[in-house]
């Protein structure tokens, strides 16, 4: 017995003939691609009528299949919310796009992603554990017609001195504003210390304040 293995992708074809001559055959042919299998199911009625079983038995295995679809992750051609150590990675099509401080942040990244580069694929969250959750449809809600959706909320510009309340270090920068998810900032003059605050707590920065640490800025930093 032979098993022989073809790919259809979408050029499947599936027929069944009666051979117009003494024989009477039934012709069952399945084209997939290039190949073609051609078989010979008999030549009675009740070999039609045993074919007609098994195809109908197929099509409600493959419409059982259809209604009970669950899309599987793909890592080379999906987006992914990863929960890490240092936060939540973001990649698409297998590259990293960056590593963020809340999971609605990175989902928010991961759609600027897919604008800036005009690809939309699925998206899944990855747990601790490494199970998959999708969020197609939270990726989606911050797209409009393939372009980001602006952040409810936000007001600040990269590179905007501020002040946070309730932190002792009293000078920071502007890194991102996400709005109501939050505005990322870092300690002027030491952009490794940085943190995720909210917008009722921050206020802009009067110049004659008297700055800490050493004047340090650089607009090319990496944020995270």
């Amino acid at each position: 017995m032979s098993n022989n293995q073809f790919h259809a992708d979408e050029a499947l074809s599936i027929s069944v003939e009666r051979e117009d001559d003494e024989s009477g055959l039934i012709v069952l042919t399945i084209s997939a691609n290039n190949d073609v299998i051609t078989i010979y199911t008999g030549r009675f009625q009740e070999d039609a009528d045993q074919l007609r079983g098994e195809l109908e038995g197929a099509t409600d295995q493959a419409r059982t299949i259809h209604d009970d679809w669950e899309d599987q992750p793909d890592n080379e051609r999906d987006g992914f919310v990863s929960d890490g150590r240092d936060g939540y990675d973001v990649s698409l099509e297998g590259s990293h796009i960056g590593t963020y401080k809340s999971h609605d942040i990175a989902v928010y990244e991961l759609a600027s992603a897919m604008a800036a580069g005009g690809i939309f694929p699925n998206a899944w969250s990855v747990n601790e554990r490494g199970n998959t959750d999708a969020i197609h449809d939270q990726v989606g809600a911050w797209l409009d017609e393939g372009k980001l959706k602006p952040a409810p909320g936000a007001k600040y510009g990269r590179g905007a001195d501020v002040r946070v309340s309730d932190e002792d270090w009293q000078h920071w920068v502007v890194d991102a504003d996400y709005g109501d998810m939050g505005v990322v900032v870092h300690t002027y003059g030491d952009p490794s210390v940085n943190m995720l605050a909210s917008h009722d707590r921050l206020q802009p920065y009067e110049d004659d304040e008297e700055d800490e640490g050493i004047p340090y800025r650089d607009e090319e930093i990496n944020p995270w």
